[in-house]
């Protein structure tokens, strides 16, 4: 950044609330989101629409052919010739109905909800909590489903690894590591596994059908049609004992890793496959989005303002037809930042150091579930997405993502549309903040079920050993700030329970609160109301963002320690001035005269003291 004389500082603008379609039409049917995609989907299960995985990763293996693997439960839920029926808010811009396979036909096998691995006893029982929730379709019909939420207790999702375009699943289950990769056969699928040693047996869910499976040589076959084969060793298919049209593929201690694959072919005859090197795909392999992308920044003349806004012109066309609306970002160094789109995609730009006459812009990863909170921990990326917080990791040093690690998956979900999950930032301890919006209902009218976590500001241990909640009664937390001295603040949208937004604060011995949404209160029984700083009429704030405080050398002209929030609605910056009145803290804000070519959802200050927005 440039000093200009008399001036108290610049600020750039790095985010887009909005971004052209690129295309007039169905931007989403061209954006190449990648080999895997998490998301919460729908899908067509004995005729009926049902949700297929609230925690879904749907694996592109080419030819038309995708499967969607629960990694809540470690099932693969479908595997079908097909696309998607398109939904959800960040790509058709409904409120309600969910993205969903197109699996209602030409499926080659499909799983019952529950656990894909036995426990130690060996039961697949599913001993997870049931909730009631809403599930809409694309007319908005409403549905009540009851289901199981959560993750299995004995298995552990770790996450993935891509090597070009294959995807390897990471799991654990009864304390085993086991990864597993999905590809495209000549038949149908092939499912390609390895297991470390282990002591004890373990089953895994082959498959489900609608009729009985019968044993055969090398594998076993449905009265359906369904053939499944197995190869290498270690892996016996045999009916459930107590459930024949489930196939159970069953692997006897071993003192060494176990490698095997299960092949499918509906209507035809499975043949045996010999297994993929799956450890050697764990590596770090071919880069899927090569190109560099070179922008130059727009530097303000403006001499006389008292602030001024520069912009980092994005990378809106690109090969991928990515569509760019950024969000949360954090720096990597002085001269690169990392930055998520709300379709799932992260972003690298260099070239901040210098005069901005050269951005390099690079796609770094894709396919993250409406990730809206990123931080940059010892160089290290983690993102904040609906379904978890995932660490990423650039195996090759190829300048792309190679292990999709997660971090910590303990968040509730449920199919609504609004449960937001917004920002990530660390304290001076290193741990976590972050915050999640209650499930309000398509046009409003209160809210649908609430679960565990809606409406809450929950921090995390920088190990991710500990986990707590310590704020509720949110609606819609948009941002979240963490002081110098612990102190927590959230941005709130104003809507059901909440009649203007607001920006809420609690010092670092006041946790936890309730702020005053009754129906995410979540166990705060007896808690009262806390007020918040201040209330901000709608023509203030429509739509708060998160607020960041000035670090020392901030080269901002407002004073180290002074509080700032961001509208997302208002497009606007505000300084909150603070009083304390006995043992209340108050305030008011005033709007920084400087005008933001988009909305301001996420500030980060820079190495040189200037803000980015």
């Amino acid at each position: 950044m440039r000093p200009y004389p008399f001036h108290i500082a610049s600020i750039v603008l790095a985010a887009a609330a909005t971004a052209p379609a690129v295309h007039a039409a169905n931007w989403y049917e061209e954006m190449q989101i990648g080999p895997a995609w998490a998301n919460s989907f729908a899908g067509t299960f004995d005729g009926q629409e049902q949700v297929a995985a609230v925690k879904g990763v749907l694996v592109d293996l080419g030819d038309g052919t995708r499967a969607l693997f629960d990694t809540e439960t470690l099932r693969v839920v479908t595997v079908y010739k097909g696309g998607v029926h398109w939904g959800g808010t960040p790509w058709t811009g409904a409120h309600g109905a969910l993205v969903k396979t197109a699996n209602e036909k030409d499926f080659i096998f499909n799983t019952v909800p529950g656990p894909g691995w036995a426990d130690e006893a060996g039961s697949f029982s599913d001993k997870r909590t049931s909730m009631d929730f809403t599930l809409y379709t694309a007319k908005r019909d409403a549905s009540k489903v009851t289901a199981a939420c959560g993750n299995i207790p004995h298995a552990q999702y770790k996450g993935f690894y891509r090597f070009g375009s294959r995807i390897v699943f990471e799991y654990t289950v009864n304390g085993t590591r086991v990864l597993e990769h999905l590809e495209s056969g000549k038949d149908g699928l092939v499912r390609h596994f390895e297991v470390a040693a282990h002591a004890k047996p373990l089953a895994l869910l082959a498959a489900d059908d609608s009729s009985a499976f019968t044993a055969e040589k090398g594998g076993a076959k449905s009265g359906a049609g369904l053939s499944v084969a197995t190869g290498g060793a270690g892996a016996m298919l045999a009916p459930a004992t107590d459930k024949a049209t489930r196939l159970i593929a069953n692997l006897a201690p071993s003192d060494k890793a176990t490698t095997f694959t299960l092949s499918y072919a509906r209507g035809g005859t499975a043949k045996s496959v010999d297994p993929f090197n799956v450890t050697g795909a764990t590596k770090g392999g071919e880069g899927l989005w090569k190109d560099v992308i070179t922008t130059k920044g727009q530097v303000s003349n403006d001499k006389k303002s008292a602030w001024v806004a520069d912009t980092l012109t994005l990378p809106e066309k690109n090969p991928w037809d990515s569509n760019i609306r950024f969000a949360g970002f954090d720096f990597v160094d002085e001269d690169t930042a990392a930055i998520t789109t709300w379709n799932g995609d992260v972003w690298t730009v260099k070239g901040l150091k210098g005069d901005w006459s050269k951005l390099s812009w690079k796609r770094f990863a894709a396919g993250l579930f409406e990730p809206l909170g990123l931080k940059v921990v010892d160089g290290t990326i983690y993102v904040h997405g609906r379904d978890q917080i995932t660490k990423l990791h650039d195996l090759n040093k190829d300048g792309e993502a190679d292990q999709f690690e997660c971090f910590f998956n303990g968040v509730a979900v449920s199919p609504n549309f609004h449960e937001f999950a917004f920002d990530l930032q660390t304290d001076s301890n290193g741990d976590f903040y972050f915050s999640k919006a209650a499930p309000v209902r398509p046009g409003g009218r209160g809210f649908d079920t609430i679960f565990p976590h809606h409406g809450t500001v929950m921090r995390l241990s920088k190990d991710a050993s500990s986990f707590e909640v310590v704020a509720t009664g949110l609606r819609a937390p948009g941002g979240v700030g963490v002081g110098p001295n612990g102190e927590i603040t959230t941005g709130e949208n104003e809507g059901s329970w909440q009649p203007c937004c607001k920006i809420n604060y609690m010092a670092k011995n006041e946790r936890p609160k309730f702020f005053g949404t009754e129906p995410s209160r979540q166990g705060l029984k007896d808690a009262q109301y806390t007020e918040p700083l201040c209330y901000l009429p709608m023509d203030v704030d429509n739509s708060g963002g998160s607020q960041v405080w000035v670090p020392k050398g901030g080269k901002f002209g407002l004073k180290e320690g002074e509080l700032i929030h961001l509208s997302y609605g208002q497009s606007s910056i505000f300084r909150v001035l603070l009083a304390n009145v006995g043992d209340t803290l108050q305030g008011g804000v005033v709007k920084l005269p400087v005008k933001l070519g988009s909305s301001a959802m996420r500030a980060r200050f820079h190495q040189d003291g200037s803000m980015y927005v």
